[in-house]
């Protein structure tokens, strides 16, 4: 089976500890037989902008990797831009808290962002073909 994993979050060389719990999932895809290509929306490189520039890239990935299905790896504006655009095959998302509970410490213009991106969590948890919570 092959995967594709969408993900905001994942160690590059400028930010080797971000995301690490992401790039286990991956090892453990892989170490279980699955074939798993990873797209990085690197919104720390790009900002937002990142996530509105992202549709070229993934279809493209789609196309040349041919993923059995396409495997959002965090919620917010990215599962649903994921969840947007690839509809000729299953998607999933991956829900892993902030995403779903917001950020209820932050201060407020964190905390409205947070908002926005609980409400796109809603919009992408409904159109995926499944979704998985990470309770720990």
């Amino acid at each position: 089976m092959r995967v594709l994993a969408v993900t905001n979050i994942y160690p590059t060389t400028r930010s080797p500890t971000l995301g690490t719990f992401v790039e286990q999932q991956v090892v453990g895809l892989k170490r279980s037989g699955l074939d798993v290509d990873v797209m990085l929306v690197d919104r720390f490189e790009s900002g937002m902008r990142s996530y509105l520039t992202m549709g070229a890239e993934l279809r493209r990935r789609v196309e040349q990797f041919c993923p059995d299905v396409v495997h959002a790896m965090y919620g917010g504006v990215l599962a649903e831009r994921v969840t947007r655009i690839v509809v000729d095959r299953p998607t999933v998302v991956s829900f892993c808290g902030s995403d779903l509970l917001g950020e209820l410490l932050s201060g407020p213009i964190r905390r409205i962002a947070s908002e926005c991106g609980i409400f796109a969590s809603l919009v992408a948890a409904r159109r995926a073909d499944g979704v998985i919570v990470k309770s720990r």
